[in-house]
């Protein structure tokens, strides 16, 4: 166990105990164009077996507070994967919550009080059990530079109280530091696992079944 480490009581159910409704997937902050989004949807990918893997046993991740770092190139379905986590965690009795990276961090470096100011946004941060920050690293450099206090302070919070964060980039985990301080690249490598979604194997949303 690493030093200063905080053990939590687990409080996601290992079965699936409550379903998914509309009004969670809004409260959730989960855009409607993700409201469908499930592992069912692909029909074959490499990073589907550990996908698959991480949602069996997502209670146990909430109690180690290991992520994951889903990279890959535009609209890949980096989003509705992880979207896919947010709503079993929610079918566990859990709570989610979808957040842009951008919007976070550009907050953090214009001083914007809506956002920083906001303790409502601020206490979900750091007390919802799965955390989404969508799309890092659209944010534009000078607010990735400025703005990585904001992030690590968050991910080393929520890694100390065993709740994991998933994180959705377009970059790949080796380029992480020439866009952000080396201590934000360093914190990703020990708390989030790297999985690369690559595919164009996602079904229709209409041939879905949930």
């Amino acid at each position: 166990m690493r030093s200063g480490r905080r053990l939590v009581k687990q409080r996601l159910s290992p079965v699936r105990v409550a379903p998914v409704t509309r009004m969670g997937l809004y409260s959730a902050g989960i855009p409607e164009r993700y409201w469908g989004a499930s592992v069912k949807m692909i029909k074959e990918a490499p990073f589907l077996k550990t996908l698959r893997s991480y949602l069996q046993y997502v209670h146990q991740q909430h109690q180690s507070g290991m992520g994951l770092y889903m990279y890959g190139t535009f609209s890949t379905g980096k989003t509705s994967a992880a979207v896919a986590i947010l709503k079993e965690v929610m079918r566990r009795g859990g709570s989610a919550y979808f957040l842009s990276a951008r919007r976070v961090l550009r907050a953090a470096y214009d001083g914007d009080q809506t956002i920083d100011g906001d303790g409502l946004v601020r206490d979900r941060i750091k007390q919802v059990d799965m955390l989404l920050f969508d799309d890092l690293g659209t944010e534009g450099f000078d607010a990735a530079k400025h703005g990585g206090a904001v992030l690590e302070g968050v991910f080393r919070d929520r890694y100390d109280k065993g709740l994991p964060t998933l994180v959705t980039s377009q970059h790949a985990p080796a380029s992480m530091k020439a866009t952000y301080p080396a201590a934000i690249a360093n914190i990703l490598n020990r708390i989030l696992v790297a999985l690369r979604v690559e595919t164009d194997q996602w079904k229709p949303k209409q041939n879905m079944k949930e």
